[in-house]
């Protein structure tokens, strides 16, 4: 629970709300790093009470297995279908690989869905935009299962 009484664990905020049978919310996060600690800790039946996910991660260029444990867990019971480069930080070298230090995931639960495989890259006209405006959009050449394969070999 941390040093202030007033933080609460998501599953505890899911038992006060009385969403503990709901199987359709959606997660989203962004708190500047914090979402790792967080979703490496998390019971992955909690994960399975939201259909989408959508979290912006933040990257610094010195490894830590704790992003290879979270995407793998996020791998299991959901699947990325958008990745987003938000251009606030830059791009980073990551394990021998350039990636955009910033990266917006939406993910959707496996669970009764059907998923083909695709090879587009991001971003996509008229959905994607750059963050910040008056600064260059990062189009790195990864797509979502190269950026799996990045992750998921830790």
């Amino acid at each position: 629970m941390g040093l202030n009484n007033n933080l609460k664990t998501l599953f505890e905020m899911i038992q006060e709300n009385v969403h503990s049978n709901e199987k359709n919310m959606i997660l989203k996060m962004d708190i500047e790093g914090g979402e790792w600690n967080i979703l490496n800790e998390i019971n992955s039946n909690i994960l399975l009470k939201f259909k989408y996910i959508i979290v912006e991660f933040h990257i610094n260029n010195t490894y830590l297995p704790i992003y290879s444990n979270v995407f793998k867990k996020l791998n299991k019971t959901h699947q990325i279908f958008h990745l987003h480069r938000n251009n606030c930080c830059g791009i980073i070298k990551f394990d021998g690989v350039y990636i955009c230090a910033a990266l917006e995931i939406s993910y959707v639960i496996r669970e009764n869905n059907k998923f083909i495989l695709s090879s587009d890259n991001f971003p996509v006209k008229n959905i994607d935009f750059p963050n910040i405006k008056n600064r260059k959009d990062i189009n790195d050449i990864l797509n979502i299962y190269q950026f799996e394969n990045i992750f998921q070999s830790g």
